[in-house]
């Protein structure tokens, strides 16, 4: 909120008269303050359980990369980064997108779990992605 001081004029210019989406990050700054530990405990969470993913498919995952909830698993090949993403998103609902595009950037798959994840979230994602990976 204090870095939310723009007159009226500069916040419709700026946030593009996007009241809603103002309205909602001012709210979600609100919750990172007030929940800050539960948000890193949840990120430690969220990185133990991939870099167990990890070991447990290491001729797939080559490793993870990120913080908190903000993490990337990184492939051996596009191909089955692709197939990867594809599967979570059609088999288990998870917008997961495969960063493929850069030739000198290892290919891996973005996850960005929310602020209100739980560990019932961690533990969902985490078998969803157990079984894309066995099949792949």
């Amino acid at each position: 909120a204090a870095m939310d001081n723009l007159n009226q004029f500069g916040a419709l210019v700026t946030n593009g008269q996007e009241e809603i989406a103002s309205l909602a990050n001012l709210i979600t700054m609100a919750f990172a303050e007030a929940n800050t530990e539960y948000i890193k405990a949840m990120g430690e969470l969220w990185q133990k359980t991939l870099l167990g993913l990890a070991r447990r498919h290491p001729r797939i995952v080559t490793k993870i990369e990120g913080n908190g909830l903000l993490a990337a698993l990184v492939f051996a090949d596009t191909e089955t980064c692709v197939a990867f993403c594809h599967k979570m998103t059609d088999e288990f609902a998870f917008d997961i997108s495969a960063q493929t595009y850069k030739p000198d950037c290892p290919p891996a798959a973005l996850t960005k779990l929310p602020l209100i994840a739980t560990p019932a979230l961690v533990d969902f994602a985490a078998n969803a992605m157990h079984q894309a990976l066995d099949t792949l």
